[in-house]
């Protein structure tokens, strides 16, 4: 056999699968046409499937393009609009779809809302102009209507013997008014003649008697004149003086900052100089050189001296705890002094109407005493009881306006003197603002706002006693006896230097032409109740050895 050609090689095998070298040639012819036919029909299996598959790709295809151009078309209207909806829009007009079919979405709902705001003001200003019209036709036909009337029903009654008629009735009326009131002036006048020849004998002693109440009253006027002229002055000196102090604590600040920036540049320029100004060993065995301060140091000095004698001289004019309060502090007076120019200023209109009254009344009583003659018996001695009403009136008003001055100096210097020691307590920090240690310090890392100042007394006591509380509490440990008691001694000679007793006001002559307030109250107290009571406040609020607390004996309380 040949072994080049033989059909049951291993590679002819792999071929054709037969492995048996007894097959017949019809054999092999057999089983070559089955792996024919077998191979066809894998073919045609193949076949099939590929053009199922390509049937489903292109349907595929089909719908991803339709998709694609739906999704183009949808994003060609959401950036230019849809063309087509605005044709179907604009169908009903035919001159609008011609003229904006083609166009842009936006310039065609800029144009339209632009033509319909003209129609609408055209429309309105329609509407105003058919109004005036309305308007200005009622008005003609009210006219026509009363001219119709005038011309119907006066010509029928205008008799020229009539009017006549009426005009000598007027003038008749007229004289007879006219006699009348002659007469009345001649029966006061002869009356008046009367009167004074009988009060012949008083009236250099009824005008010796006005004149000088006319002078009384001269002299009242240009005394509260006076003394307003005198306030003013008083407040545009005070004024002037917070001025020239601002401007003089402003151009300290400057030339102090100006001083701190070259203090900076020389130790900026001696840090860069410090290596040249080291001493060497050589130098050791020389003489130490002294070095005379400079004129620019001794002014330097003189200016913080300067400036440092000024913060002083306001923290003790002011009333602070440090010098960062200073600036708030004069905000608040400012404030405080705006509130009381406009309170001068209302004061002054309400005297210079009261004035007018003043005024008004004297010649009125001018007027009636000269006119009144069967009641000026009843008039003086209704004038003798209004005149007593009066004064017990201004006196209670003075006492009142002497309390409610009092009661305000007394409250105005307990809430400064809580004010004080709340700055003092401010370094005083309760457990539950410890416990917040974190909060504040996120607060701190932001802007930072200035907290509102509180005002309230009783809330700044409230405060005062917690903390006070708790100093006290901790402090136990650290007090003892001698240090006790000098601390009581140093607070009764601060408060007796510090005790300042109320003075009258000056203006109590002028307040007492304020205006006359409402009635006295039984509850309110006299002058010499006020007085007994200071004293009682002033011996309850005294030193007393036995109310000194005994920090030594006292148990030491652990806070929770």
């Amino acid at each position: 056999m040949n072994i080049i050609n033989n059909p049951l090689s291993a590679k002819n095998v792999r071929i054709h699968g037969m492995s048996s070298d007894k097959w017949t040639t019809k054999d092999k012819v057999t089983q070559y046409k089955g792996l024919v036919t077998l191979y066809k029909r894998d073919r045609q299996i193949t076949e099939v499937d590929r053009a199922v598959a390509s049937k489903r790709q292109l349907k595929g295809l089909q719908s991803l393009r339709k998709d694609i151009e739906s999704s183009r078309l949808k994003l060609h209207n959401a950036v230019g609009g849809d063309r087509q909806k605005l044709r179907n829009i604009l169908s009903d007009n035919h001159e609008l779809q011609l003229a904006y079919q083609n166009s842009e979405l936006e310039k065609v709902t800029e144009d339209i809302m632009q033509r319909n705001f003209n129609k609408r003001k055209a429309l309105d200003k329609i509407n105003y102009q058919m109004s005036l019209k309305s308007q200005q036709l009622i008005n003609l036909k009210l006219e026509e209507a009363l001219l119709q009337d005038r011309t119907k029903y006066e010509s029928l009654h205008n008799i020229k013997e009539e009017h006549i008629a009426k005009l000598i009735t007027g003038k008749v009326q007229d004289a007879i008014l006219k006699k009348q009131a002659a007469l009345e002036i001649r029966q006061t006048y002869t009356q008046i003649i009367d009167l004074m020849k009988k009060d012949g004998l008083y009236f250099d002693g009824i005008l010796s008697a006005i004149q000088e109440d006319f002078w009384y009253q001269c002299r009242c006027i240009l005394n509260a004149t006076k003394q307003g002229q005198l306030a003013t002055e008083y407040k545009n000196d005070r004024e002037q003086e917070y001025q020239d102090l601002e401007k003089a604590i402003l151009l300290d600040m400057k030339t102090r900052k100006r001083d701190l920036e070259i203090i900076h540049q020389q130790t900026k320029m001696l840090q860069s100089n410090l290596k040249h100004l080291l001493r060497r060993d050589s130098d050791l065995t020389t003489c130490i050189v002294k070095v005379e301060e400079s004129r620019d140091f001794h002014t330097l000095r003189k200016d913080l001296q300067q400036i440092e004698s000024t913060l002083h001289f306001l923290q003790n004019t002011t009333l602070v705890s440090s010098f960062e309060q200073i600036y708030p502090t004069l905000e608040e007076q400012r404030k405080q002094k705006r509130r009381l120019t406009a309170s001068v200023a209302r004061c002054q209109r309400n005297t210079e109407i009261i004035m007018t009254k003043l005024a008004h009344a004297e010649l009125m009583y001018s007027t009636l005493r000269n006119s009144m003659v069967d009641t000026t018996r009843e008039y003086k001695k209704r004038k003798a009881e209004l005149k007593e009403a009066i004064n017990e009136e201004v006196k209670k008003q003075e006492w009142y306006g002497l309390s409610r001055r009092r009661k305000c100096e007394l409250l105005a210097n307990v809430r400064l003197y809580l004010k004080q020691i709340d700055q003092l307590c401010k370094p005083i920090h309760l457990p539950k603002d410890i416990e917040k240690k974190q909060e504040v310090v996120i607060a701190e890392s932001e802007v930072s706002v200035p907290e509102a100042e509180e005002t309230d007394g009783h809330k700044i006591f409230v405060e005062l006693v917690k903390k006070l509380m708790f100093l006290m509490n901790t402090a136990d440990e650290f007090m003892d006896d001698l240090k006790t008691h000098a601390a009581f001694k140093s607070y009764e000679a601060l408060m007796s230097c510090r005790a300042i007793e109320p003075e009258v006001d000056a203006l109590a002559d002028t307040a007492r032409r304020s205006i006359v307030s409402e009635g006295p109250t039984h509850t309110l107290l006299s002058r010499d109740d006020i007085k007994t009571k200071s004293v009682e406040v002033v011996a309850m609020h005294s030193r007393n050895e036995d109310l000194i607390p005994m920090f030594a004996g006292r148990k030491k309380k652990k806070w929770k």
